[in-house]
């Protein structure tokens, strides 16, 4: 059968960005910049960009307790590239609310030195993107009165947001030089103001509700292997698909409990693979050790190419993995599905190329590798262009549907298919890349990313039997099944999409300790960084207020049964955190739509990374 894959990828995106998530209860986007980290004193729920001075100030405020403060201050070195400035945007309410509807922000504004000349502007920013990324409404607005010092006075801007219109990001916005404070921001739907509801903290009901239905897992220890699991085995059923998430991508405690329930699920269930969140063709050859006993299982580690998974528990893991199969008949393969690099699966393409006979395949392998080589190039060097990509992905495209009919007319195998698979990844890696060369926003690539990521699931399962099951690992953000407020899908929502009930997702989270992550201020991964304390409002104060210190809650199930649950339906704040530490940790998430169960972890520490360079 004949299709283009690009084509079906970028339609299912197009189509899928326009999910409509219904129940959202009260949205929270903390108006008046009440809640705030205790590190650097950002606001939650509100992302900040620049390079400014921003931090919530517990001193002035309009209302309340405290207001955003951004203050600049030009140097010499800022003159041949005009003033500082700083944005603070938040795009927690969902777009169906928005859609064909007149909005109006407002928020009172306070000024002190603010200089008159240069590029200036103290005012807010709006930014609307539809689903092919392309800008509906891009707005920085300013006011004259807004210059050298004024007390707090009011400033609205309105606009109309089309049902075209996939993202709405808002937010005070300050470039220029002097101080500015933003306070009761608020937002209007068709002259209706939608309100910021009070969080309240944990409940003496709620926190004994939580004690009674948490599912105690003593540690994230994988020696404790069944220790009150069953309940977990029952709730999954007979589902074909379980995401096991994250929190961070370099918390010990989290990978531990994850590889105590691929073993236990292992031994009390048929999986069959275990699919990780790494390079598809890379990750692959870890079989070569866990099936055939070939290599180390650092080389396994260091020949993923994600420092994520470069630790003493992946390593841990990949040995249990091949003690599993020397003990058992039947056999766990390891898989990939992440598609973010070709090298592998264009160096497995032309291995297998120079096993054929067919000289039109080799010339088109040969043209394939050539444009993909001078891509990467480009992509390093800094000098990529479109045309550049454009033609490797015409070349990709044009061997994809020689091989396709060469392996349906000699009858398809694994090997076959998989080389196939290996095109597919090589058309999805220069496809993000173009994304890229067209300065698409993030969410449009993370979308792509994501739908991807999907698509390779999808293919690892119609390579399975039936009965067997597939356990992935990945982070929250991608096995969550349905969206955040104002995002897009992610990579669970497609698998929703595609498996109903027999996908199953498991979040993970966790209170306080240290994580392992790229640092900015180090320039390198360290496992230094500090997990921000939960506060009012976000999912982790739940369970420590319950005293959970690690166990599990099926919040699915729960919620829809129990009256006494009903709280958990509204959105909350929970963590979050990728391969890059940040200040902004937490991110609303509404719990039941999002995960079947939540698996909470209260005390946690960094990853053990091994060195970035395996010893000679």
């Amino acid at each position: 059968m004949h299709y283009s894959f690009i084509s079906l990828c970028l339609s299912s995106i197009i189509l899928l960005l326009c999910f409509v998530s219904q129940g959202f209860g009260q949205i929270s986007f903390n108006s008046g910049f009440e809640r705030y980290e205790r590190t650097h004193f950002h606001p939650t729920l509100w992302r900040v960009e620049g390079p400014s001075d921003i931090r919530v100030d517990t001193v002035i405020a309009h209302s309340g307790k405290a207001s955003l403060k951004i203050s600049t201050v030009r140097s010499d070195k800022d003159s041949a590239k005009g003033y500082r400035g700083g944005t603070v945007s938040t795009n927690a309410i969902p777009m169906t609310l928005l859609w064909n509807k007149r909005c109006r922000i407002s928020g009172f504004v306070k000024v002190q030195d603010v200089l008159p000349e240069g590029t200036h502007n103290v005012g807010f920013i709006v930014s609307m993107q539809d689903t092919r990324g392309r800008s509906c409404l891009h707005r920085l607005t300013d006011s004259s009165i807004f210059r050298g010092t004024r007390d707090w006075t009011l400033h609205t801007t309105e606009f109309f947001v089309p049902d075209s219109a996939a993202t709405l990001s808002w937010g005070p916005s300050f470039t220029g030089n002097g101080t500015v404070w933003y306070d009761d921001m608020q937002i209007e739907i068709d002259g209706k103001e939608l309100k910021d509801p009070e969080l309240e903290a944990p409940t003496k009901a709620q926190i004994t509700w939580l004690q009674k239905n948490v599912i105690a897992l003593n540690d994230g220890n994988a020696t404790n292997r069944n220790a009150n699991l069953a309940a977990f085995k029952k709730e999954i059923g007979t589902a074909k698909i379980i995401a096991l998430g994250e929190a961070t991508h370099g918390t010990s405690e989290i990978f531990s409990m994850k590889h105590r329930l691929l073993e236990y699920l292992a031994n009390e269930t048929n999986v069959g693979v275990f699919a990780m969140e790494a390079y598809m063709p890379e990750a692959y050859k870890v079989n070569d050790y866990i099936l055939h006993g070939k290599g180390t299982p650092e080389d396994c580690v260091y020949g993923m190419k994600f420092w994520t998974w470069r630790n003493e528990e992946v390593v841990n893991l990949i040995k249990w993995m091949k003690t599993y199969n020397e003990t058992h008949t039947k056999k766990i393969r390891f898989e990939g599905f992440d598609m973010q690099s070709s090298t592998q699966a264009l160096e497995n393409i032309r291995a297998f190329v120079l096993l054929q006979s067919d000289s039109a395949l080799k010339s088109e392998c040969a043209t394939l590798n050539k444009s993909v080589e001078v891509v990467e190039a480009a992509t390093q060097q800094g000098t990529i262009t479109a045309p550049l990509v454009a033609a490797a992905i015409r070349n990709a495209q044009t061997f994809y549907n020689h091989l396709s009919l060469k392996v349906s007319a000699n009858n398809s195998s694994l090997e076959k298919e998989r080389i196939l698979q290996d095109c597919r990844i090589v058309l999805q890696a220069m496809t993000i890349i173009s994304l890229y060369v067209a300065q698409q926003p993030d969410a449009v690539t993370s979308l792509y990313r994501d739908s991807c990521m999907a698509e390779n699931i999808r293919w690892i399962a119609s390579q399975t039997n039936p009965e067997e099951r597939i356990v992935v690992w990945a982070h929250n953000g991608h096995v969550i099944k349905n969206p955040n407020p104002g995002a897009g899908l992610q990579m669970g929502g497609f698998l929703t999409r595609s498996f109903g009930k027999n996908y199953y997702a498991l979040g993970f989270s966790c209170g306080s300790g240290s994580y392992t992550a790229y640092n900015f201020d180090s320039n390198k991964v360290v496992r230094s960084n500090t997990l921000i304390e939960p506060y009012t409002g976000t999912v982790e104060e739940y369970f420590r207020a319950a005293r959970v210190s690690s166990g599990i809650l099926f919040t699915k199930r729960i919620t829809r049964q129990s009256p006494l649950a009903q709280w958990l339906t509204t959105p909350f704040e929970m963590r979050s955190v990728g391969s890059v530490a940040g200040n902004q940790q937490f991110f609303t998430c509404l719990l039941p739509e999002s995960y079947d169960a939540l698996l909470y972890i209260d005390s946690t520490t960094s990853s053990k990374l091994l060195p970035s360079k395996p010893k000679k």
